[in-house]
C-alpha cells in the first residue's frame, strides 16, 4: 500500500524496526518520530530522551522500596537500559519486567491480567498516554488503585493528567521541539540537503501522586 502512494517525503510516527527498515530501502526521504529506529539505519529521527527520565523513575521507585517493577510497551520494544538499571540496583530481571503485551485489545487485557495473576508488580511504567489510561481504568475495575495498591507512571502526556487527583506521575517533553526538528528536516530535504541526523528532545519526570510506597 505504501509503495503505491506518491509522496515527496515520509514522517513516520512510532514505527517498528521492520517498517523503518522498509522505508530506509526506498528512494523517498523519511524521518522517524520516536519508534524503533537505531543508529545503523542511517535515517533521520527525532524522539524524546525517555532513557534519562526512565532511569530517574527507576531510582525513585527503588528508593521507595519497589522491587517488582514492570515496563509496558505496546510496540514490542525491549530497552536494554531499563533492564540494566534494574540489575544495577540488585533486582533480578526476566520477562516479567518487560512483559509481552503486543496484540489486539482482548489479547492485551489477557496478558495484563496474567501479569497480576501470581506475583503482581508493585509498580508499572507504561508507554503512551492512551495505554496508561486503559491500564489504569482496567486495574481500577479490579479494585487496584494508584497509589494505594500500585504505583503507576506514564511515559507520555495528556491534558487530563493535570486535572483532579491523583495527579499522574509522568514523563513529559516539549512537543514544539519535535515539530521544530521535523520542520528543519523538511526544509533540508526541500533544498536537496542530506539530513540523517538523530535528535533527542529533553524530557522531564513529573513526580505526581500515582507513586506510593510498596503495598503491604
Amino acid at each position: 500500500m505504501l509503495s503505491k502512494i506518491e509522496v515527496d517525503a515520509w514522517a513516520v510516527f512510532s514505527a517498528t524496526k521492520e517498517l523503518l527498515n522498509w522505508f530506509k530501502q526506498q528512494a523517498t526521504p523519511v524521518i522517524a518520530i520516536a519508534g524503533q529506529f537505531s543508529l545503523d539505519m542511517r535515517i533521520a529521527a527525532v524522539a524524546p530522551d525517555n532513557q534519562t527520565s526512565i532511569i530517574e523513575v527507576v531510582h525513585r521507585l527503588v528508593s521507595a522500596g519497589h522491587q517488582r517493577i514492570s515496563l509496558l510497551t505496546r510496540g514490542g520494544a525491549r530497552p536494554a537500559y531499563f533492564v540494566n538499571e534494574l540489575e544495577a540496583n540488585g533486582i533480578k530481571t526476566g520477562p516479567y519486567n518487560i512483559p509481552d503485551v503486543t496484540g489486539g485489545p482482548d489479547e492485551f487485557i489477557r496478558r495484563l491480567d496474567a501479569l497480576f495473576a501470581v506475583t503482581p508488580p508493585t509498580a508499572l511504567i507504561i508507554d503512551e498516554a492512551s495505554t496508561f489510561i486503559a491500564v489504569r481504568n482496567h486495574l481500577a475495575r479490579k479494585g487496584i488503585h494508584a497509589p494505594e495498591k500500585i504505583s503507576l507512571i506514564c511515559v507520555g502526556q495528556d491534558p487530563s493528567f493535570q486535572i483532579g487527583w491523583p495527579r499522574v506521575a509522568r514523563i513529559e517533553w516539549d512537543d514544539h521541539a519535535l515539530v521544530r526538528r521535523i520542520t528543519k528536516w523538511v526544509e533540508n530535504i526541500a533544498y536537496g540537503k542530506a539530513d540523517s541526523r538523530i535528535t533527542y528532545v529533553k524530557t522531564k519526570f513529573i513526580n505526581g501522586d500515582t507513586i506510593g510506597p510498596v503495598p503491604s
